[in-house]
């Protein structure tokens, strides 16, 4: 059986503690833009600062929102996250690294108990 298309852009939150100069950010700055709009919305949400790089994606069309999440677990910074998801209202969350795997996870769970998470560590030093 054959699903039907979305009627509409789903959106895709990436959360990222900031996004200065560096691999994961320099990948995201890359691939972002070139997401098909008519399927997908993604948007970017920093825990610390924004960054380098956040200027270069709001310009390519990717919004960038900054929620601060002074530590990993802390009690008003996931309850600030999981208020922005409520807002986003998102398809599907991508954290990336350690910090945010933990942080986005519990937020969004905090959101909503079913939206999925995908939890990407880019790489592991030896």
């Amino acid at each position: 059986m054959k699903t039907a298309a979305p009627t509409q852009s789903q959106t895709v939150i990436h959360v990222v503690r900031s996004l200065p100069v560096g691999g994961v950010e320099s990948m995201l700055a890359r691939t972002l833009p070139l997401f098909p709009t008519e399927r997908y919305a993604p948007r970017v949400v920093c825990m610390e600062s924004r960054g380098a790089f956040a200027q270069p994606l709001a310009d390519a069309g990717v919004p960038v929102d900054f929620v601060s999440v002074p530590k990993r677990t802390h009690p008003l910074g996931l309850l600030r996250l999981a208020r922005y998801f409520h807002k986003m209202n998102p398809r599907i969350i991508h954290t990336h690294m350690f910090s945010c795997n933990v942080t986005g996870t519990i937020a969004a769970r905090m959101y909503r108990a079913n939206v999925p998470v995908v939890c990407h560590v880019h790489m592991v030093s030896e």
